[in-house]
């Protein structure tokens, strides 16, 4: 293994974990009945679960920051389009 993996593996390894733990839970879900209450956790609820408090908190803001650009980008674009419809 490279240095540069063992060394970044207390970060990397959780987040992969975690990514594979919503995977198994979204294909818990779809083989469940539609509407059987199963919530995909986020990544930081994931982390959350496997008691890394820090790094959960760190993605949660990560996802909450990606959340708030998102909602920015579609409001740009819905103004752009209806700039757009107004000029024609």
């Amino acid at each position: 293994m490279l240095k540069e993996g063992a060394a970044t593996q207390g970060v990397w390894l959780p987040l992969a974990l975690a990514q594979i733990y919503q995977i198994l839970i979204a294909l818990v879900k779809m083989w469940a009945a539609k509407d059987s209450g199963i919530k995909v956790p986020t990544t930081a609820e994931a982390l959350k679960a496997f008691c890394l408090p820090a790094m959960a908190e760190a993605v949660e803001e990560d996802e909450k920051e990606r959340e708030a650009l998102a909602l920015f980008n579609s409001i740009k674009n819905l103004a752009a389009k209806q700039e757009a419809k107004a000029k024609k």
